[in-house]
């Protein structure tokens, strides 16, 4: 299980979007969700999952590992940058 953060995402987009398109994306599973609010933006929010990688995209982990990020397309053209959570 890998932890991930996505540091800034609208406000207004609810968790069930969230998780739908990580369903979507054949991501994993979703163990743990964390909404943050932004201290001085309150128009944006942060959010932390943990999840159970599916093997088809196990090097998908590998690139978080190396400090490097993902860009998850969830409604052309935005996306979202997920990196790996810092504990």
């Amino acid at each position: 299980m890998i932890s991930i953060c996505i540091p800034k995402i609208e406000y207004m987009i609810e968790e069930s979007y969230i998780r739908n398109v990580f369903r979507l994306a054949k991501i994993g599973k979703i163990n743990r969700y964390t909404e943050l609010r932004l201290k001085n933006d309150k128009h944006h929010k942060r959010i932390l999952m943990s999840i159970e990688w599916n093997k088809e995209n196990a090097y998908l982990c590998e690139i978080l590992k190396n400090d490097r990020c993902i860009q998850l397309v969830h409604k052309f053209p935005e996306v979202w940058k997920i990196y790996l959570a810092k504990n």
